[in-house]
């Protein structure tokens, strides 16, 4: 898609293994393609790492912090890293639906 804005999706995530993988997911399988997907695990969290390891897709980042400071810094975190020309936050217990992206880049 070389006509089409990167997005970045940033999505912080702290203890939610589960939820944080469909969130990535979600994230990863928009119709629109040309987006990246930066997580930000806000201080150690093995189970987490470990759940978002499974993922093999070279779209996504995973950023471990290496204390917990909260949401907010964790989001700064994953805005500082973004490559895309477009940024859109996605909480961990979220998901999207799949043309989410491209609607939204459409408008």
């Amino acid at each position: 898609m070389p006509d089409t804005p990167l997005v970045t999706a940033v999505i912080p995530t702290r203890n939610r293994p589960q939820l944080v993988t469909h969130a990535v997911r979600s994230a990863l399988g928009q119709a629109y393609g040309n987006i990246e997907v930066i997580v930000v695990v806000d201080g150690k969290d093995t189970e987490t790492e470990q759940a978002l390891a499974g993922i093999r897709d070279s779209r996504l980042c995973v950023i471990v912090l290496d204390e917990n400071s909260g949401g907010a810094h964790a989001r700064n975190v994953g805005i500082a890293a973004a490559s895309g020309e477009w940024i859109a936050f996605l909480d961990d217990d979220d998901e999207w639906l799949p043309q989410k992206t491209e609607i939204q880049i459409a408008i």
